[in-house]
C-alpha cells in the first residue's frame, strides 16, 4: 500500500515512539510504501530515496498505487529557496510552508496540483530543470547559510549534512540517497581536489573507512556544508579547516561528481 504526506515535514523515527531518534523527515508530496502498522505508528519506505523509518500514522494518508505512480511521473518543479509558501485554492484553505528541495508535481508558471487540489506559489521560489552550474549555485547557496544543524533534518529550520546535500542536489534534478555513507557511491569519483568543479560532493571520514560527513565544493579551496550550521569553510587535500583554530575538523576521503 502506498501513502503520501500533505504536511511540510514529517519526522521519521528509528522506532515507533515519540521519544525515538529522528533519522529523517518526509517532505510534502513525497510518496512512500506503507510497510507495517503498529498502534498509532506506521513503518514506511520513501519512494524517492528508499529510506525506512516510523512515522505518526495521522501525518500520512493512504494512496492508490496508480495515483502514486502518476504523482511521481508528473512533470515537476522544485522549491529552490530555503522556505516558500503555497496557497491551496478554495475556501477555508490555509498556507502550507514548504522547504527547499520539495518537489511540486504538475508545476507550471506558479501553480501546481496534487490529488485534485490546485496550489499557487511564487514562481521565483521554484526551479524547473535547473542546470548544476556555478552561476546557479551562487544564486541559491547563500540563502541557506546559517541554517541550524539538526540530526535527521531535511528542512530549512533544521538540517543535517547529508540532508543539505540531498536538498541542494534535488533542486538540480539529482536524487541522492539519504545518508552520506550512501551518497558516496553515487556518481563519478574525482581523483584530485584540484580537478573538482563547483557542485561536486566532498566526503569525509572520522575513522578509517567510515564516511561521516559530506559537503558541496564551491572551489578547490572552499566548500559549503552543515556542521553546527550551514557554513562555508576552507578546504585542502587533507580536509576541512577551522578558521579560528587553524586545525582540521574533518579528514577528506573522496570527491564525487553526481
Amino acid at each position: 500500500m502506498k501513502a503520501i504526506t500533505l504536511l511540510s515535514a514529517v519526522p521519521m523515527r528509528r522506532t515507533a515512539a515519540e521519544q525515538a531518534e529522528m533519522v529523517s523527515q518526509v517532505l510534502f508530496a513525497e510518496t512512500m510504501d506503507l510497510l507495517e502498522e503498529q498502534g498509532s505508528w506506521a513503518r514506511v519506505r520513501t519512494d524517492a530515496d528508499q529510506y525506512e523509518g516510523w512515522v505518526d500514522r495521522k501525518m500520512i494518508s493512504t494512496l492508490n498505487d496508480d495515483v502514486a505512480a502518476e504523482i511521481n511521473a508528473a512533470p515537476f518543479g522544485v522549491v529552490k529557496m530555503p522556505v516558500s509558501m503555497a496557497m491551496p485554492t478554495g475556501a477555508n484553505s490555509g498556507i502550507i510552508m514548504l522547504s527547499g528541495g520539495t518537489r511540486l508535481p504538475n508545476y507550471h508558471d506558479g501553480k501546481f496540483s496534487l490529488l485534485g487540489v490546485d496550489f499557487n506559489i511564487s514562481d521565483a521560489m521554484v526551479g524547473v530543470n535547473m542546470q548544476l552550474t556555478q552561476d546557479n549555485l551562487n544564486q541559491i547557496l547563500p540563502y541557506w547559510l546559517n541554517t541550524p544543524y539538526l540530526w535527521g533534518g531535511r528542512n530549512a529550520f533544521g538540517i543535517d549534512c547529508s540532508g543539505f546535500t540531498q536538498a541542494i542536489m534535488r533542486i538540480f534534478g539529482r536524487q541522492l540517497a539519504r545518508d552520506a555513507s550512501q551518497q558516496v557511491s553515487q556518481g563519478e569519483p574525482i581523483a584530485f581536489l584540484e580537478e573538482s568543479q563547483p557542485g561536486d560532493l566532498a566526503f569525509f571520514e572520522k575513522q578509517e573507512g567510515h564516511i561521516s560527513h559530506v559537503g558541496i565544493i564551491i572551489s578547490p579551496t572552499s566548500l559549503i556544508h552543515c556542521s553546527g550550521r550551514v557554513r562555508i569553510s576552507p578546504l585542502d587535500s587533507n580536509g576541512i579547516i577551522d578558521e579560528q583554530t587553524n586545525t582540521y575538523t574533518h579528514k577528506l576521503r573522496t570527491i564525487v561528481r553526481v
